[in-house]
């Protein structure tokens, strides 16, 4: 069986296809009439060795020589690495180890070209399985920050402290190609062409241990910290992601997850502990908008476990603020409070002398995160007066960063305006924020997020003032061009799909909003760890189907649905709130219909409770409004003789 080629430079590293691997393991281990079940153990060994033929061949060797099991290899590879990988067994004819093997190739590759070398070097320090060219690019090029004046800065790859050579290096389109060209040829890596024009990369975790085992441990830790940092400045920083970088960060998490392992195995002198886990805290702040909840949790946790006391206070405000947020998603309100409340009027964010206009605007971020607190306990006034009292340091000339925090704020307390019932001030007062946004040269601080949700919240409003064609024109047009960007799965579109549903069930287009329905439905519903905002998705299409089969006099599913929605508002912790005690009208009135009186009449008891133990506000656009006014009309004709009406 192919063992491996020699080529003029050195061992060509091409690995062998899985079944055929298993072949050479058996046969060099003295196993080849082994039962079936050794060949579940020896695959596993084979993958794990990449199929890669040299590695292979060493290790059946060793089984052999030591009379060892596949199993007792298996633990015994994870756990001594290295002492396996020099193995040269001498009751056989063998003449070769992999690492002394690969020698030949690491040392033809330095002789041949340094940058290649480097390159191979970094890519040890890197999650192998997919090093995406563009963040190799993006790592060595200039990205957009704020600054402490609170305006956008390009901030240089050196200036985050990635090598000038490697800049450079990366930087020179040829120079790059002829140094991954001459890793191609050794089987060092390999290379994937992808769907978007652009090149993806890897390297075999054996590879990666084997070459950076055999240089000394000061120029492993050069590479180790140059691979954090290169992966820490090619990270997405912006608060609303455009979608294509909402793709790469994405794509990018298994590296933040590489650096942070290096990070923890690094040596503190060489690698520049104290600067480095600043930016690892900073690009962490960021990663926290990715994945999970609990990979969100995660990153915030250790980015806190970063601070030290040189961090800025910009840094320790930005991971108050997304813990808060995310708190709060997981329906803690009281805790996210208290981390709030005491950085925002406790801490030296509450001396507005002490700080720059970066760390005003980061102010008006926990500010926000307090009052949606107030917002969620249905504290509205509260809230305003939280929002209200935020302004820029300098009123008459705001930084670009404050400017943003300004619209930020406008169009939350226009929210507000809807939840109190006041639609047509509201549309009044956003209508203006859009009019002003388009009248700006530039804008230079707008991101396409904030333009989302504000879009939302009017075409919301359309819907409950009766102008539902308006809400469709807008959404409809805004959704086409965000899924020609690749926005569709963004929270944004999703967002925005909602409200236009809604506008269709105004607009009696049954049929249209179940077409727009089933799709959300199953992006909810597939989601592992829903937090707090997924449920309210979930709860919104739960409720609309409903009101839907409602309509349709499909009793049946409008029961089921609303069966559904309550168990959603349990989950939330919210089953007697008001929203619960609507649900349980719409529920109760479905089975009257059904012919379940009595049942239906301890459920509209309970749902007299629930709505009388809270304050009515706007919340949902159509089921907090015309929605309620409706099934509330109904079910009390229907039980009007059952002497439980107040």
């Amino acid at each position: 069986a192919a063992i491996g080629t020699v080529v003029k430079q050195g061992h060509n590293l091409e690995r062998l296809e899985l079944d055929e691997a298993i072949e050479v393991l058996l046969e060099k281990a003295g196993l080849k009439d082994s039962p079936k079940s050794d060949y579940e153990e020896a695959r596993q060994i084979v993958q794990l060795l990449g199929c890669l033929p040299l590695a292979i061949d060493q290790a059946g060797a060793f089984i052999k020589s030591r009379r060892k099991t596949l199993i007792g290899y298996s633990k015994l590879y994870k756990e001594r690495q290295l002492e396996l990988l020099k193995f040269k067994p001498r009751l056989v004819e063998y003449d070769k180890n992999i690492l002394t093997t690969w020698e030949i190739n690491f040392a033809q590759v330095e002789r041949d070209s340094q940058a290649s070398s480097d390159i191979l070097l970094l890519c040890c320090f890197l999650d192998g399985a997919k090093i995406v060219e563009r963040m190799l690019v993006e790592g060595v090029s200039p990205q957009v920050r704020w600054g402490p004046d609170g305006e956008k800065v390009n901030l240089a790859a050196e200036e985050d402290g990635v090598d000038k050579d490697l800049v450079a290096l990366i930087t020179d389109e040829i120079a790059f190609d002829e140094a991954i060209e001459k890793l191609l040829s050794f089987s060092l890596i390999q290379c994937f062409d992808t769907s978007d024009g652009t090149r993806t990369f890897s390297v075999h975790p054996l590879v990666q241990y084997c070459a950076s085992q055999r240089v000394p441990l000061k120029r492993q830790n050069k590479w180790r910290s140059q691979a954090i940092r290169l992966v820490c400045h090619a990270f997405p920083r912006e608060k609303f992601l455009h979608a294509v970088n909402a793709h790469f960060g994405a794509t990018m998490l298994p590296q933040i997850d590489r650096s942070l392992k290096e990070y923890d195995s690094g040596n503190e002198q060489d690698i520049g502990r104290a600067a480095t886990s600043q930016y690892l805290a900073e690009t962490l702040v960021s990663a926290s908008r990715f994945s999970t909840t609990s990979w969100k949790l995660r990153c915030i946790e250790r980015a806190k476990g970063l601070l030290n006391s040189d961090s800025h206070n910009y840094l320790r405000a930005a991971i108050t603020y997304r813990n808060s947020s995310l708190i709060r998603m997981t329906g803690n309100k009281e805790k996210s409070n208290e981390s709030l409340k005491q950085f925002i009027y406790a801490s030296d964010y509450s001396k507005l002398s002490l700080l720059d206009p970066r760390d005003n605007a980061h102010r008006f971020d926990l500010i926000t995160s307090y009052a949606q607190n107030f917002v969620q306990e249905s504290k509205l006034a509260a809230a305003r007066e939280e929002l209200s009292n935020w302004l820029p340091l300098n009123i008459s000339s705001p930084s670009s960063m404050e400017r943003l925090a300004l619209k930020n704020r406008n169009t939350t307390l226009g929210k507000i305006l809807r939840y109190e019932g006041q639609f047509a001030e509201a549309l009044t007062y956003l209508e203006y924020l859009l009019e002003q946004s388009n009248d700006e040269d530039g804008g230079v601080e707008e991101t396409p997020g904030w333009r989302h949700l504000l879009l939302s919240n009017i075409a919301d409003l359309y819907t409950e003032l009766d102008r539902p064609a308006d809400a469709e024109a807008m959404l409809e047009s805004e959704i086409a061009q965000m899924r020609s960007e690749n926005w569709a799965e963004s929270g944004s579109s999703k967002r925005l799909q909602l409200s236009l549903i809604e506008a269709f069930m105004r607009h009696n287009k049954l049929q249209k909003a179940v077409q727009w329905l089933l799709p959300l439905q199953h992006h909810f519903e597939k989601i592992k760890e829903p937090d707090v905002l997924t449920k309210r998705g979930l709860f919104r299409v739960r409720t609309t189907l409903a009101r839907v089969a409602h309509f349709r006099g499909q009793w049946d599913k409008a029961l089921f649905n609303w069966k559904e929605a309550l168990n959603v508002t349990e989950s939330l912790g919210e089953r007697e709130s008001f929203s619960g005690g609507q649900v349980k009208c719409a529920f109760a009135y479905t089975l009257y219909t059904l012919g379940r009186v009595a049942e239906g009449l301890v459920l509209f008891k309970q749902a007299q409770q629930n709505l009388a133990s809270q304050k009515r506000f706007f919340y949902l656009v159509g089921f907090d409004s015309y929605w309620h006014d409706t099934i509330m009309r109904l079910v009390r004709e229907c039980y009007s003789n059952q002497d439980v009406v107040q």
